[in-house]
């Protein structure tokens, strides 16, 4: 049987404690105890990389870290201190970070967070955990290192405990109280100042030295110097005079006006379509020059119709051909319409019905902003007719769906000849170079001889030019771009080479775009 040995209790009564079994006081106290020692320092050998701490093996363990530790406290058996003593494994310089449900990472002593361990070879670290039975307070303690400060100073950090001041380069060290720290400086020696007239007109390049020097300040040049002393200090004011501004103009590119300059005031006025507006504030201000906007156009024409009335015969665009005629705008135009002229030919006294269905498309290009050999379509519109003749001597014809009928004997003012067409075109152009495309188509039922319907353009022998040198003078013509679409027919082109347009020599076109109903 174990042996067993009595306890006397302060309340007469006596208990009998196994070998191994806890003593429980029922939160009495002991009183008048000498020593109390613990059986022993409970060691958990390596600890790996991850370790959870078991305080029912002690109170006092200890550890070798083999690699970077996690180390975790999750519990405690009751109110008490608890100790963990680290040990580097000699070979490596290894690391800790703390986890854990009873771990308090903001209750450290002396520390906001959680210092460092000592990763010297072979170096120990202490961990005192006080559990005071709801949270734990940690304190760290390096074996055989200072506790002291980190200090960095250029390329060296060292921890310490001990800081010392050096009398070095001029400045002595002192201490007064134990507590406050003083430096003087020496400011002694030989001490060099002076002046170089590089940018100056008058004076000395040099230097003055010595131990005790006096250098002074003179104003010159409406230079003006004032100083303010105070103690061991003074301030130096340098005031330049107020500077005067001269301005003037040349009537150099002008018609009016006088060459010369002021060096008091100058107005500005404006004229001529410019405005002047001004904001000042304090001594600053400023001028805002505005020129007048470039007007917008409600009507424009590249050639003026009296231009095809000497010289100038009229001509069709072939059937399905797609041409080119060049056009710069001075200033920018809106349009709803575009105006040019057809023929309408009719032959009196057939004896067979006949009719003509007639198709214009007309699109506007300008240049590729990426290739100056490119064009591309800017915007396109389309216009329908027909013209028809029965055998009774009538006439009819319809533009866009309206249709209109007449007899005979009002032809030559309603029906034939050259006629002003207009399609609708609603855009707005800005100022520049643009290319319009004409393509006409027509077909004919019945007699082919009772009617035509076809674009006009003019043709004048004095325009007639080609390359010095060329064997025909039709090869060029006097407008970039200006001629007849020659890779693709019948279709309005999404973009056009205009090294694929055969150029005119001598055939222009009378257009305009126009902003009302010109009819």
């Amino acid at each position: 049987m174990t042996a067993r040995k009595p306890i006397v209790l302060d309340n007469g009564a006596f208990e009998q404690i196994q070998s191994g079994d806890a003593l429980n006081l029922n939160n009495q106290d002991i009183v008048n105890v000498k020593d109390v020692t613990w059986n022993q320092e409970y060691d958990n050998g390596n600890l790996g990389a991850t370790f959870t701490i078991d305080w029912t093996k002690g109170n006092f363990q200890t550890g070798t870290l083999t690699s970077n530790l996690v180390l975790t406290v999750n519990s405690f058996p009751g109110v008490g201190r608890y100790s963990f003593r680290l040990v580097q494994n000699g070979s490596n310089a290894y690391t800790v970070t703390f986890a854990g449900t009873a771990y308090n990472a903001s209750r450290w002593i002396g520390s906001s967070s959680a210092p460092s361990i000592n990763t010297a070879t072979a170096g120990e670290t202490v961990i005192l955990f006080i559990y005071d039975g709801t949270n734990a307070t940690q304190g760290l303690g390096q074996i055989n290192q200072p506790a002291g400060i980190v200090l960095s100073a250029g390329t060296q950090t060292v921890s310490t405990g001990t800081v010392g001041f050096v009398n070095a380069n001029g400045f002595t060290w002192g201490m007064s109280n134990s507590s406050q720290i003083t430096a003087s400086a020496n400011l002694g020696g030989v001490n060099t100042i002076g002046v170089s007239t590089l940018g100056n007109t008058s004076g000395t390049s040099g230097q003055a030295s010595g131990s005790v020097l006096q250098y002074l300040f003179a104003g010159g040049n409406n230079i003006t110097l004032s100083q303010s002393i105070s103690s061991n200090s003074a301030t130096i004011t340098i005031s330049a005079a107020n500077s005067q501004v001269v301005m003037g103009m040349s009537d150099q590119g002008n018609t009016l006006g006088t060459t010369g300059v002021v060096s008091s005031q100058m107005v500005f006025v404006g004229g001529n379509n410019i405005t002047l507006s001004q904001s000042t504030n304090g001594q600053s201000a400023t001028l805002t020059i505005s020129a007048g906007n470039n007007p917008l156009l409600s009507v424009w024409e590249p050639y003026q119709i009296g231009d095809f009335a000497t010289g100038t015969s009229f001509s069709s665009d072939a059937n399905n051909q797609p041409n080119f005629y060049p056009f710069v705008l001075p200033a920018a135009v809106s349009m709803s319409r575009l105006v040019f002229l057809i023929s309408i030919s009719t032959a009196t006294g057939a004896t067979a019905s006949a009719a003509v269905g007639y198709t214009q498309r007309a699109a506007i290009y300008t240049r590729n902003a990426l290739s100056t050999t490119r064009i591309d379509n800017l915007v396109s519109t389309s216009m329908t007719a027909i013209v028809s003749y029965s055998s009774s001597n009538s006439y009819g014809y319809s533009w866009n769906g309206t249709q209109s009928s007449s007899t005979n004997s009002l032809q030559g003012s309603i029906i034939s000849g050259v006629k002003v067409v207009e399609i609708p075109f609603l855009t707005s152009l800005s100022a520049g170079e643009y290319w319009l495309l004409m393509l006409a188509s027509s077909s004919s039922v019945g007699s082919a001889n009772a009617l035509a319907v076809s674009t006009l353009v003019g043709t004048n022998s004095t325009v007639g030019m080609g390359l010095v040198g060329a064997l025909s003078n039709a090869s060029l013509g006097p407008w970039q771009g200006g001629g007849t679409y020659t890779v693709t027919s019948g279709a309005v082109m999404a973009t056009v080479g205009l090294s694929n347009i055969n150029n005119f020599s001598n055939r222009r076109m009378y257009f305009n775009v126009i902003n009302y109903n010109a009819s």
